[in-house]
């Protein structure tokens, strides 16, 4: 693996930890904290938070992660 990979790597869990932290700041925000149930928010709110073993993991604005 390249050092740039490697810096983009980074980046990118820098991103997914960004939107995670987003998302539960927004959640205690609306006075959400500690609820986590199924979203029925549509899938535009969903913002990408990729994590090693699930490339494909998001958090709603809500809080939900899926």
């Amino acid at each position: 693996m390249t050092l740039k990979e490697r810096i983009e790597m980074a980046r990118d869990q820098a991103r997914g930890m960004a939107a995670t932290l987003d998302a539960v700041l927004l959640a205690l925000d609306n006075g959400h904290a500690g609820v986590q149930g199924p979203c029925e928010h549509p899938p535009e709110q969903r913002i990408p938070a990729a994590r090693m073993g699930r490339p494909q993991a998001w958090v709603c604005r809500c809080g939900v992660e899926g």
